[in-house]
């Protein structure tokens, strides 16, 4: 999102792809107090959406498609996303991540739910 913002932002013409939403894995964080700016704190759903409108206010374009296979060779770059192939000079690939899950009982009921924080006595 960032490199999304600054492209945006030198008139770089710029398609932000997503599969889902912009923001990854920020957006199941229930509560970020540790973003310089935010000293309120934020949800991770408020966060990337002010991301996002900071990039599109630069021009930023946002497609939420799933893309199957790229091709990066050669001077033209293409995304086929469906029945569509989207065509750049340039592509910065931020896969993202996925946090290991614990294999206990009752997690997927409290997955982003927040966090307990216990004393061991």
């Amino acid at each position: 999102m960032t490199a999304a913002i600054y492209a945006a932002r030198a008139r770089l013409s710029t398609v932000l792809v997503e599969k889902t939403y912009p923001g990854g894995q920020v957006m199941m964080c229930d509560r970020i107090e540790n973003y310089p700016g935010f000293s309120g704190g934020s949800s991770g759903m408020e966060l990337a959406t002010q991301m996002r409108e900071q990039a599109e206010k630069f021009g930023m374009e946002t497609k939420l498609v799933d893309v199957g296979k790229v091709e990066l060779t050669g001077k033209d770059k293409i995304l086929y996303a469906g029945d569509e192939e989207i065509k750049a000079k340039t592509v910065i690939l931020s896969l993202g991540a996925r946090p290991r899950q614990l294999d206990v009982p009752g997690r997927a009921g409290v997955c982003g739910k927040g966090s307990l924080l216990l004393r061991h006595m």
